[in-house]
């Protein structure tokens, strides 16, 4: 019994999860509108059993209306007024169009609770999935597979949305079921029991399916083709100049079969359950009713209306088992989202003040300490005891061979990062007074990646993101300082020209400037610049270096440059070219003339 008990409680762990986390996410609700169900189906059911005695003492059925059987209500119809002992057929058509209003009204309400309920469920899954995104540590972010992030987001959700779906309609059959059972057992309980018995016989017959390893297979391939058209999207470049599309096109081939014939197998056992139920179902009861007009004396009018019932539950039955396998199917992606879920909530962002961020005094030129700051990935140390300054008001090239820890020692003064060991001190004359907390970051720094984020909206929007309270001759001052002006102004809608996803539309050196204008129009104390220059042209690059220079006033820039063009242009240079890991590093900028301070 323990072996059978663990066997069907692992088999059924995902959807049983997947029903206590829509319990919990609104008990009111669901209670709510299940109850509406239930209405639903008592009204019907009322109506079906009202049906032979109606039709009796209208006298539109030849039956022993003493004998009928169901006593207790041919008694009620018995009170109602009758014209030569039979009650007019025009009261028993208003009471059953009453009936069938009723009936239709409260599906209606039902039907629109659940839809409500459905839909608020499956916003409340991807904002709280969105939220626990935003709110993970970056560090976390960094290591973590944010293409499965992607699948669960876009394909995840939508079958999480399929898999609601089945489970109310599974909550829905059952309540709808159990009242025509109820009707059944009021019309006949002997040959309700028996064909309740016949029912289950017929459901334990087709129970057996692999809907959990189809399902689990299904979402393995589905999300590996997921992976396998982002990445080729991202190289398809490359692979038509190497001549390597075939490739993909075979790796998705393979995938597209694998995905068919788990997809055959699902669907061709799903209609087997339906095919069987509808044949032995309709062989079953033809036996079961022929014997219960020999044995048991039920009456004809009786055995047309258990007849209706027991199809109706026949078919739900049917309806349930094809809905049960459904959810199966999908529910160990829900443990997939419960998973991804939980693993970004465990590594929250901290709300609470970094403790290696602190705002103290320090000399008047001097805008952040960097002190004996060590950071590792795992076990491979990136930066041991390093030390520097950043002075105000100056431009700062960090330089040196890519993975060193240039990148690194940025993330850490943004506080994308927490060091293993040292602090960033930060002048408190000048940062504000909330630095501390990671969401202040935003009012006083701007950073500009190499890999340039831009909207599929307008160029307005784009560069407003950061600071959306900007007037027009603004807009247009600082697109002259990232010589962007001429740009936009040839654009067929200027501003409010669309840039396509990504800035599809726009060159690489024009994508980075329009991310150099945002970054500036948000007023920032601090602009970082990763290899943001890296795609413009000489010419742009010199532009937009000296309009730097002519902001230096309210600016301090960090640059991470490789191209000595771009270094040329810095006050004072961190050089990360003779990094040793066994030394301690101490930079001050006592700078001599030639600008450059090396590691060493």
């Amino acid at each position: 019994m323990a072996e059978f008990y663990k066997k069907y409680a692992e088999k059924y762990k995902d959807f049983l999860d997947f029903i206590r986390f829509l319990y919990e996410y609104s008990p009111f609700q669901l209670v709510f509108s299940q109850a509406m169900v239930i209405l639903s189906s008592f009204l019907g059911g009322v109506g079906v059993v009202s049906l032979v005695p109606m039709l009796s003492y209208s006298g539109w059925l030849a039956q022993n209306k003493s004998g009928s059987d169901l006593n207790w209500l041919s008694s009620l119809w018995q009170q109602l007024p009758m014209h030569d002992g039979q009650i007019p057929i025009a009261f028993v058509l208003s009471v059953y169009c009453l009936i069938i209003c009723s009936v239709s009204m409260t599906n209606y309400l039902a039907e629109l609770t659940k839809i409500k309920f459905m839909k608020n469920f499956e916003r409340y899954c991807r904002e709280s999935l969105i939220q626990n995104l935003v709110n993970a540590r970056w560090e976390y972010l960094l290591k973590s597979k944010l293409k499965d992030s992607e699948y669960v987001l876009n394909v995840g959700l939508m079958k999480i949305s399929a898999l609601t779906t089945y489970t109310l309609s599974l909550f829905n059959n059952i309540i709808k079921n159990s009242v025509y059972l109820i009707v059944g057992l009021m019309l006949s309980t002997e040959l309700t029991v028996i064909s309740l018995i016949t029912v289950i016989s017929i459901a334990i017959f087709f129970k057996k399916s692999n809907s959990v390893g189809m399902g689990k297979q299904e979402l393995n391939l589905s999300r590996s083709r997921q992976i396998n058209l982002s990445n080729f999207l991202e190289g398809i470049k490359i692979a038509k100049i190497h001549e390597l599309t075939h490739e993909y096109l075979k790796q998705e081939r393979d995938i597209s079969f694998k995905v068919m014939d788990n997809n055959i197998k699902f669907l061709s056992n799903q209609m087997k359950i339906k095919f069987g139920y509808t044949a032995i179902g309709a062989i079953a009861f033809t036996l079961i009713f022929l014997i219960s007009i020999s044995l048991l004396q039920i009456s004809i009018p009786t055995l047309v209306v258990l007849l209706f019932v027991y199809n109706q539950i026949i078919r739900r039955i049917s309806t349930m088992q094809q809905s049960l396998s459904y959810a199966l199917n999908i529910s160990p992606l829900f443990r997939n989202y419960l998973i991804l879920k939980n693993d970004f909530l465990s590594n929250k962002e901290s709300s609470n003040a970094i403790p290696f961020h602190t705002r103290v005094p320090l000399p008047k030129d001097i805008l952040i300490k960097v002190k004996q700051i060590s950071f590792s990935y795992g076990e491979k140390t990136i930066l041991k005891n390093v030390s520097f300054d950043i002075h105000r008001n100056k431009i700062t090239a960090i330089k040196g061979p890519s993975g060193v820890g240039k990148s690194t020692c940025v993330d850490l003064i943004l506080g994308l990062l927490k060091p293993d060991d040292g602090s960033i001190l930060f002048n408190q004359s000048v940062v504000p007074m909330d630095v501390e907390h990671a969401t202040s970051k935003k009012k006083w720094v701007s950073y500009v990646p190499q890999n340039i984020f831009l909207f599929n909206d307008s160029i307005r929007n784009n560069i407003t993101w950061l600071n959306n309270d900007v007037n027009e001759e603004k807009l247009w001052k600082v697109l002259a300082l990232v010589d962007a002006e001429n740009l936009v102004r040839s654009m067929p809608n200027g501003l409010n020209t669309m840039i396509g996803d990504r800035g599809v539309h726009l060159s690489g050196g024009e994508r980075q400037k329009l991310a150099i204008a945002r970054a500036i129009l948000s007023s920032p104390t601090l602009l970082i610049l990763d290899e943001a220059t890296s795609a413009l042209d000489p010419q742009s690059e010199a532009v937009i270096m000296q309009s730097l220079a002519a902001l230096k006033q309210t600016i301090t820039v960090i640059l991470i440059a490789h191209r000595e063009s771009t270094i040329d242009y810095a006050d004072e240079i961190i050089d990360f070219g003779e990094f040793n890991l066994k030394e301690e590093y101490s930079l001050n900028f006592n700078v001599p003339e030639d600008s450059t301070v090396a590691m060493n």
